[in-house]
């Protein structure tokens, strides 16, 4: 039984609308597949959207969304360590990161006398007990980095327990209002002595790295692991409940940052029904300009953060159907409208005639486009 007292509090700190800070925080939306193996040197996100995995060392890892959960969940975020590491001074594990928009928090009005707390909760299991940090990263608008860590324990290996650490407002510094990545949240796994020589920052101050990671451990061992899920952050210094928002809020808050058009189907090319369905392979009507080249705008399902870089599994893997098969040599993003509407040059051989119209889609099963707007 919740005490009436804890209630007053929780609804205290819990903000109208999207409680939740964090994005994806129960692994639903994995755009980009749900494994990938025998990574390397990384730092980018690779199967569940949002969650970045940075790691700098000499060994590989496996990273994938799997079913092993807390109950309340359906998924979590896996990192496995492919043999034994030893840290150097330089090196470290972070499996999971997030980065906001500075314009995301400005509720939490740093710089101000007013300065909020925020409470990160989440689900964590490993191989490994032991000490292990999460860093809050910001920057000002001096350009000035600071830092804020705190620590916690896994106690049983193998076992999930949930965590929850509050982080202080900063009053002295605030963040950038704009679309760039201008917050961090690490969770350190390994960390090399550059990271752990001094003394944990548990209040807010100018950066120095060796204050970032005290107390987590130099060393992993092979197939050691980490897995997280139900990650969430929330104004106040109460926890309360997860915030489950349906699959499609969350990918469309993922979108804003990376979107992929993927055909899944099998229908014939030259099927006209092909383009009622929705795998997402039909691209776009495009203008045809002359017998080699041509254009075509997309509308991205919302409006990305910033204009989007575009990139494709193969260029000849999407076509341009007007009347004949036309394959492309090249297919490139030349401008945007609101971050929302893409406008794409294409190149092929021949076959185009001016002013004609034609459909552009992908042909290749499997094959994908995608517009990535990461911060």
């Amino acid at each position: 039984m919740v005490s009436k007292a804890r209630q007053l509090a929780q609804s205290a700190s819990v903000p109208e609308g999207r409680k939740n800070i964090i994005f994806n925080g129960a692994m639903q939306v994995a755009q980009r597949g749900a494994s990938l193996t025998g990574q390397t040197a990384v730092n980018d996100i690779f199967t569940v959207d949002r969650f970045n995995t940075e790691i700098n060392g000499p060994t590989s890892f496996d990273i994938a969304r799997v079913t092993d959960s807390p109950d309340e969940f359906s998924y979590s975020l896996k990192v496995t360590s492919n043999g034994a590491f030893s840290a150097s001074e330089s090196q470290y594990i972070i499996p999971f990161e997030q980065r906001f928009e500075g314009q995301d928090l400005q509720h939490l009005l740093y710089g101000t006398s007013s300065a909020k707390s925020f409470t990160l909760s989440f689900h964590i299991k490993s191989t490994k007990t032991g000490t292990y940090v999460v860093e809050a990263r910001h920057e000002s608008t001096a350009g000035q980095v600071r830092r804020q860590c705190q620590s916690y324990t896994i106690s049983s290996a193998n076992t999930w327990e949930k965590k929850t650490i509050t982080f202080s407002g900063d009053t002295n510094d605030d963040i950038e209002n704009n679309n760039a990545v201008q917050f961090n949240l690490f969770w350190w796994m390994i960390a090399g002595s550059n990271f752990t020589s001094g003394t944990l920052a548990t209040s807010w101050e100018d950066s120095n790295t060796a204050n970032r990671a005290v107390g987590v451990a130099s060393s992993s061992a092979d197939d050691d692991s980490w897995q997280i899920t139900g990650v969430q952050m929330e104004v106040g210094s109460v926890a309360t409940e997860f915030e489950h928002r349906s699959f499609g809020q969350e990918l469309a808050l993922c979108q804003r940052y990376y979107h992929r058009q993927v055909r899944t189907d099998t229908t014939d090319a030259s099927d006209p029904s092909r383009f009622n369905n929705t795998a997402g392979i039909y691209l776009g009507l495009a203008q045809i300009t002359g017998a080699t080249t041509g254009f075509l705008s997309i509308n991205m399902p919302t409006t990305m953060r910033t204009t989007p870089t575009i990139s494709q599994t193969e260029v000849p893997d999407i076509s341009v159907f007007p009347g004949s098969n036309i394959v492309l040599t090249a297919f490139s993003i030349v401008g945007h409208e609101m971050h929302n509407l893409i406008f794409v040059s294409l190149a092929f051989a021949s076959g185009g005639t001016a002013n004609d119209a034609a459909r552009v889609f992908i042909n290749t099963v499997g094959s994908f486009v995608d517009f990535d707007a990461e911060l």
